[in-house]
Order: structure tokens, then C-alpha cells, then sequence
């Protein structure tokens, strides 16, 4: 859909998504911009009708699995003015994958925003977990990019994706570091935290300290600087989420507002033990077995199982044709056909003297810089 676009409507559509211009306002002690990754979630249009209401321009950092879940939501940010980016499709920690991955993430994000009606105002990408290392940063570069991550330009990080932060110290986080050019890093709703509801709250408050402190809001452009814009509403409702929120597992205990659904892995682990049963004071083995089983297999990402077993039970030693193991742990970053499966792994484990009963074990996967996830709990019987 994205190739049948004419370079002409492509045009029209930018038009929607560029802030108004405006002159740089007198008495201000210097221009601050809101900024606002993992979206569009659950809190969005709340956030969304503050910033109406305090007439702030934002950028937001969009993730294009969330963007083609609920697309009227940029839509109606760029008919607002605000600036739209991306932060990637899946949200994967890009260092872990390889250039060919880390393309096709920023590609299927640039086009879940054209679909939407809301491309990118530049082309901008905030990597996810704030990190680009050198390699990523020559990809992302070679395709245009400007790049914001934690060491580019002047940032605060009120690290809001954390549940247990109130919005009040969200709020005083912001406001004790207030300087100008500074860029404020938020969340409305993390794609693998509970968290969300302290930001929405906090953001009015950020904005009227600001304010009383003499700042101004402004929006982010590509040479990374701050400048002044003018809201102008559009003649639209504010939307609401119609569709679940794609979240990846959460790295927090919690309950995610709203409807919602799990990202899922295009890999699945199978996992056995021998013997049936283990002998309390010897060992046994687990073998894991990881593989494809929908149309993608993996991409050259790196690869992570992980062994944990519970009270009763302790890793010896990791080992499979072709993975790096340690104990509890094995990678790899070769690419996996769909439908196919590696070598399987076999964790070794000691069983302790005296232990009888039912025993389990938890195996975990992680690929595709995290954003693939899954995990199974084999039990397992010791007299």
C-alpha cells in the first residue's frame, strides 16, 4: 500500500503534520519541549486533551505496531500540528540486531504512519531504551535518520515508565532540571510497563511549573534544536482507542489498562526432560528446544534461552550444536528459516539429596532485541 502512494499525496500528507511556525516569544527564559515515547496507548487521548487544552505541541516517538493498532490516533496528531517520529515497529533493543533487521523496523514504522495519514514530519527515530551503538547509528544515519537517543541533545528522563513513580516526582524530576534547549522524555503508557496513569497526571502540572518559571514549549526539529511553534486546534474530536494496545511482556508486575493484547513471537520452545523421573542426589537433563512457528523464522538477531530452575534443583552445565552456552544460558545470532528449529540445547542439572516430589523449571527465549518473548514450564517428578 505504502509503494502505490504518488510522490503527490505523500506531499499532502507531510502538510498535515508540520507544527505552525511562530516567531520566538519575548520574556521567555528559554524553550523546553515535551517528548513522548512507546505510543499511541491506552493514555493517549488523555494526554492528547491536555495538550489541547494548554495548547503544547508535542513529539511523539511512535511505535508502529501500537500506530497500526489505533491509526485515527496520529492521524489526529498531525492534523494537531504536533511532530510525529518513530520509535521503531517492535521496540527492540536495536544493538542486539543485525543491519538488515534494524532497516526493516524504522521501514514498517514509516509505513504504518503513511497508512494512518500521519508521516513522519522528519525523518526522526528515537531508539528504544535511549540506545544506538556505532553500528546502528551508521544504518540508521545511511537511511536519512536523525537520531535522538539519551546522548543526543539535552535531555531530562523522568523515567515515567517505571509504576511506582508518582506524578508528583515525575513532575519535580522535570521541573528541577528545566534548562533551555531541553528535551523532556516521557511516556503516555510504556509498551512493557504498567505504568502510564502518573504521567498523564503530571503532564498539566509540568507544563504550568514551566510556565511559571518563565518557559515556553516548543517543538523538536531535525537539527536536534527547539523551536517556537503556534498551536492551532484542528476541527477534530480528540479520538479514542478503538482496537487493543499491543504491549510486550512486562518487565513490571501490573495491570495494563484497557483492552490489550500480547505481542507474540514468531518462535516457539519445546521443551522435555530425561529421565521421566530424576534421582534425588544425581542429575537429569533438559532438553529446550527452540523454533519457528509462524511465516518468519529468526532474522540473525541475537537469541537468548535461559534455564531457571526453582529451590531443588541447580544448573551444571549448557550445551547445543552450535549455541554459546554458559550454565543457565545459551545464544546464538544465526538466521532460522520459518518452520524450521536449531540444535535443541541440554541443561544439565544437579538434584538435591532428600528432595521428592514435583520440581519445575521455567525456560525463557528471548530475540529480536527482546521484542519476541516466550517462555514454558516443564515439571518434573524426583524421588
Amino acid at each position: 500500500m505504502f509503494t502505490a502512494l504518488t510522490i503527490a499525496a505523500v506531499t499532502a500528507l507531510s502538510s498535515l503534520t508540520a507544527p505552525v511556525a511562530a516567531p520566538a516569544k519575548t520574556g521567555c527564559a528559554g524553550y523546553v519541549a515535551l517528548t513522548f515515547d512507546d505510543g499511541p496507548s491506552y493514555y493517549r487521548p488523555q494526554t492528547l486533551q491536555v495538550l489541547r487544552d494548554k495548547r503544547v505541541h508535542a513529539t511523539f516517538f511512535d511505535n508502529g505496531v501500537r500506530v497500526d493498532a489505533n491509526p485515527r490516533v496520529p492521524a489526529f496528531q498531525a492534523a494537531e500540528g504536533h511532530v510525529q517520529l518513530s520509535h521503531t515497529y517492535l521496540h527492540p533493543y536495536l544493538p542486539e540486531l543485525p543491519a538488515a533487521a534494524v532497516v526493516k523496523e524504522v521501514r514498517r514504522t514509516e509505513q504504518a504512519l503513511v497508512r494512518a495519514g500521519a508521516p513522519m514530519t522528519f525523518k526522526g527515530v528515537r531508539p528504544p531504551y535511549t540506545v544506538a551503538d556505532p553500528a546502528t547509528r551508521a544504518t540508521l544515519t545511511s537511511l536519512g535518520y536523525t537520531i535522538f537517543a539519551a546522548e543526543d541533545g539535552e535531555w531530562i528522563l523522568a523515567e515515567d515508565w517505571n509504576p511506582v513513580r508518582t506524578a508528583a516526582e515525575i513532575r519535580d524530576t522535570v521541573l528541577a532540571a528545566l534548562r533551555p534547549g531541553l528535551l523532556i522524555g516521557l511516556h503516555d503508557g510504556p509498551i512493557d510497563t504498567p505504568a502510564g496513569a502518573s504521567t498523564v497526571a503530571a503532564v498539566p502540572q509540568i507544563i504550568d511549573g514551566a510556565r511559571a518559571l518563565g518557559y515556553c514549549f516548543g517543538v523538536l526539529g531535525a537539527d536536534g534544536r527547539i523551536a517556537p511553534s503556534e498551536y492551532v486546534p484542528s476541527a477534530r474530536n480528540v479520538p479514542r482507542i478503538g482496537n487493543p494496545v499491543p504491549y510486550l511482556p512486562l518487565s513490571f508486575p501490573g495491570n495494563v489498562p484497557g483492552a490489550h493484547e500480547f505481542i507474540k513471537s514468531p518462535l516457539s520452545l519445546e521443551t522435555r526432560h530425561f529421565p521421566a523421573v530424576f534421582p534425588a542426589g544425581g542429575t537429569g537433563v533438559f532438553r529446550v528446544t527452540l523454533g519457528s512457528h509462524g511465516r518468519e523464522g529468526a532474522d540473525g538477531s541475537v537469541q537468548s534461552v535461559a534455564f531457571e530452575p526453582l529451590v531443588g534443583l541447580t544448573p551444571v552445565k549448557a550445551a547445543g550444536e552450535g549455541w554459546t552456552c554458559m550454565v543457565d544460558r545459551c545464544t546464538r545470532n544465526d538466521v532460522l528459516a520459518p518452520h524450521k528449529a536449531y540444535p535443541p540445547i541440554d541443561f544439565t542439572v544437579s538434584v538435591d539429596p532428600g528432595v521428592t516430589g514435583k520440581l519445575t523449571a521455567n525456560v525463557s527465549s528471548y530475540g529480536h532485541g527482546a521484542s519476541w518473548q516466550v517462555s514454558e514450564v516443564e515439571e518434573v517428578r524426583v524421588r
